[in-house]
This record gives structure tokens, C-alpha cells and sequence, in this order.
């Protein structure tokens, strides 16, 4: 993994119920109750909002989060409330078939800087302890596999407890790992995700998308948008869907690691067969040629 963007991995995920409460009360956690939120209520407070690179948005009973960029996480905060000490939960339906997605919790963020823990779990069993700060490159801590997480991969309930040099991770209620580090003591919480699956969501057509051959020569698989002149770079290797079609965007994200290797294999072949320097120069050479009767 790289520094963030983010970077990890996921296409769609909803978070289903977020019970986040106190771990240890105290007078300061009885004055200032970590919030308890279904989702029930889309005025509830939780930051929302699409763009190119992802989507955050009460949907489905949940909060719905998309990523279209790679290497690029999404996040959302009920509030701007500081918290020390406290135990925080989320229930996580997965609709990923990747994977290599990595979803979870953000705990100690210091007032809307890039600098907090993030912890966070992949279907494959993998999980994360991650420390970000401003400007530098992300910190993994302490990182593992356990079968608690494989087992459970559709739908989990994420716990955290984020305390003063503490941090401790559970799964369906079963404690996976624990870390210490001090570096943040308190801060604003909130809940992640992120992918590895490129998405180019353009609603407006683009003579030629660099963005999508990038990702094609990094051998991501891609889903775009039929805008412009983006068909005809994606061609057969990848998945195109209609201008502004959310739904049409989140189904064509679900495909299962075969179809991800395969569509990020082919865009490969066929951005280098296309698009790499010496292809593209003697193609033109080629329409020269051609136009001068050679």
C-alpha cells in the first residue's frame, strides 16, 4: 500500500448501522455521549456528497460509500465532536467482491487535518492498524490476517477501541489485534472506505480521458462512462455505463476477481498496444504516409 489519498481497496460499501458509545464512562463522556445512528434519517448529520473520485450518501437503509478513483479513500464524520477514550462500532454490509477491500473506522482525527488512526478490515481476512499524519506518508503499524474476518465477509459488525495509547479491534465481538501508540490522544471519529477499481464517472464527453489510459497501463480494471470518446479508448476491455446512471456505475463496480484480473489484464494489453509512445508514434507516422501517398 502507498500513502494515501488514500489508498486501499474497496467498490461498494454500506455501513449499515454505526452504534458508536462510550467504552469507559466518565464525567466527560456522560457530558459528551459518542453518537448512536441507523441511518434511519438522512439529516442525521453524517457528511455526504458525489463527485469524480467517490460517493458518500444515505442509501439502502445505510450509508452508502463509493470510490471511483484507486488509491483513494473516502470518508465521513458524524460531527466534529472530539472523543478520548471511547469504544465505537459499526455494522458493515460488504457488496465488495474484491478481496482486497479494506473498510473500517477513524478514530483521533485532529480537526479536519489528514492526521488520525484508521483501522480497518478486507474480506480476505486482512486487517489494518494505520496511522496517518499531515504530509507524510502513511504509517502502518501493525497489520495480519485471521479467519474471524474470512468468515464473516458479507455482512460484520466493526468494533474499536480507541483509547489514550491504545488500540484494540473486534470482529463480530472476537478481539483480532491491539496496538500501542500515543501519538493521538483524542479526536473526531468517523467511518472509511476505499478501492483499487478505477471508475471514471464523467457525465460531460471528453476527448480522450489520460485518467483512464493511466489506469489501464496500471493494470486496474475500469469502469466508465459512455461520454465522449471514452468507448473507444475502453473498447471491450473494461465496463461501460450510461452518463449519470448511479446505479448503473455501483452494479457494473461488482465483479469477482476473475473479471477484475481479466479486465485489468486486457486494458493493459490495449493501452499498450494503443497508447504507449512508440505505438502512438508510428501509428502517426503511419497517417502521414498514408496522406503523403508513400
Amino acid at each position: 500500500m502507498k500513502s494515501l489519498s488514500w489508498k486501499v481497496l474497496l467498490s461498494v460499501l454500506t455501513l449499515a448501522v454505526a452504534a458508536l458509545a462510550c467504552g469507559m464512562p466518565d464525567v466527560t463522556s456522560l457530558l459528551n455521549p459518542l453518537p448512536s445512528d441507523n441511518f434511519s434519517n438522512s439529516s442525521s448529520g453524517w457528511g455526504t456528497g458525489t463527485d469524480s473520485q467517490s460517493s458518500v450518501e444515505y442509501a439502502n437503509d445505510g450509508l452508502q460509500m463509493i470510490v471511483y478513483q484507486p488509491y483513494f479513500v473516502t470518508w465521513s464524520t458524524p460531527s466534529l465532536e472530539s472523543y478520548e477514550n471511547s469504544h465505537l462500532e459499526a455494522t458493515v454490509k460488504n457488496d465488495s467482491t474484491d478481496p482486497e477491500a479494506l473498510f473500517g473506522i477513524v478514530c483521533h482525527e485532529q480537526g479536519q487535518t489528514n492526521s488520525f488512526y484508521y483501522v480497518g478490515v478486507s474480506p480476505d481476512g486482512y486487517y489494518a492498524f494505520v496511522k496517518a499524519a499531515e504530509g507524510q506518508d502513511d504509517v502502518f503499524i501493525k497489520d495480519g490476517t485471521s479467519s474471524v474476518i474470512t468468515d464473516s465477509v458479507a455482512s460484520m459488525r466493526l468494533g474499536l477501541d480507541c483509547g489514550n495509547g491504545t488500540l484494540t479491534l473486534y470482529v463480530n465481538g472476537q478481539q483480532i489485534d491491539s496496538i500501542s501508540d500515543s501519538t493521538y490522544t483524542s479526536g473526531v471519529v468517523g467511518l472509511f472506505a476505499a478501492s483499487d477499481v478505477f471508475a471514471h464517472a464523467s457525465t460531460r464527453p471528453e476527448p480522450l480521458g489520460r485518467s483512464v489510459v493511466q489506469a489501464m497501463l496500471a493494470g486496474l480494471p475500469v469502469i466508465a462512462t459512455r461520454a465522449g470518446a471514452i468507448p473507444e479508448v475502453v473498447g471491450d476491455a473494461g465496463r461501460l455505463t450510461p452518463a449519470g446512471d448511479v446505479d448503473a456505475l455501483a452494479a457494473a463496480l461488482k465483479m469477482d476477481v476473475a473479471t477484475r484480473e481479466r479486465l485489468g489484464r486486457e486494458g493493459r494489453e490495449r493501452a499498450l498496444a494503443r497508447f504507449e509512445l512508440n505505438a502512438m508514434t508510428r501509428r502517426l507516422e503511419q497517417v502521414w504516409c498514408d496522406a503523403a501517398g508513400l
